[in-house]
């Protein structure tokens, strides 16, 4: 590569297009906003609940009101406050984001599993494998829940999988296939 770029200066690295793209409103009001989710999180591991549902509640307006991260801090504070009507909403929220994440699909699925809806807790799993390339995270939960729904062959031959092509996640998909929900 130097071979091909040796006589060539590199452009002038600028911070310019950053500073454009920060100072325009709606890009204010969005870092805004996630820095209310983030402090609610922050909150959260403080144990100052009234202040984290106040701070989640606030950074979840305004653009920001179907993203991912906001929706999931705001069913994290209600997960504490042990209002799981709210943590499923916003979680299934969440997964209509324009960007979902992983955590949302797992969270959804374990509250699912706790309340004694299996079959509800699969549905979200399999939902989430294709937007998430059958990531191998979900897999030692996605195995034990095919055993509660007597899927017995789709937990072996997930768990044999996760023993051939991941074996880092081997110890976790077999502890998975053994935890109870």
């Amino acid at each position: 590569m130097d071979r091909e770029y040796a006589d060539l200066t590199p452009p002038d690295v600028s911070d310019r297009p950053w500073k454009a793209a920060r100072s325009k409103p709606q890009i204010r009001e969005i870092f805004q906003r996630y820095e209310w989710s983030f402090t609610a999180m922050d909150k959260l591991q403080d144990h100052d609940l009234r202040e984290a549902e106040r701070r989640a509640q606030e950074g979840l307006k305004g653009f920001v009101r179907t993203h991912n991260f906001p929706r999931f801090a705001l069913a994290e504070v209600y997960g504490e406050l042990r209002r799981s009507d709210r943590v499923a909403e916003n979680l299934r929220a969440a997964l209509e984001a324009p960007e979902p994440a992983l955590e949302s699909s797992l969270r959804l699925a374990a509250l699912h599993e706790r309340a004694n809806r299996p079959r509800d807790a699969m549905q979200v799993l399999e939902a989430a494998r294709p937007k998430f390339a059958d990531h191998p995270r979900m897999w030692p939960d996605l195995i034990r829940i095919y055993r509660r729904v007597g899927r017995a062959a789709d937990a072996s031959q997930l768990q044999l999988r996760c023993q051939v092509e991941f074996p880092d996640f081997k110890k976790l998909c077999d502890e998975g296939a053994l935890r109870p929900g």
